[in-house]
């Protein structure tokens, strides 16, 4: 178990919800990841994790729908999308 610092918003639209999350540690790593519709999209400081993701097959990327559940698939995003979300609280 880690204590994290982080932000969390969360965006109601009648497209549909979505949400933005960045999580950070005392050593300067960071995670963010974003939400909407069916996918979630995520990057991190950290190389070896993002390495993981984009290793992964895109067929592979996906979590396969159960009964009464919605499917979603994953995919790497990119720094730049974390840092615009942290300054959206500097303004």
């Amino acid at each position: 178990n880690k204590y994290l610092l982080g932000k969390i918003e969360i965006v109601q639209r009648r497209s549909g919800d979505s949400f933005n999350m960045y999580l950070s540690d005392d050593n300067n790593n960071w995670y963010f990841f974003s939400f909407s519709g069916n996918q979630m999209m995520a990057v991190s400081s950290d190389e070896k994790w993002n390495n993981v993701i984009k290793e992964q097959k895109p067929e592979k990327r996906s979590v396969e729908k159960e009964k009464g559940k919605v499917s979603y698939m994953y995919n790497l995003n990119v720094a730049s999308k974390a840092k615009s979300f942290l300054n959206k609280f500097s303004e």
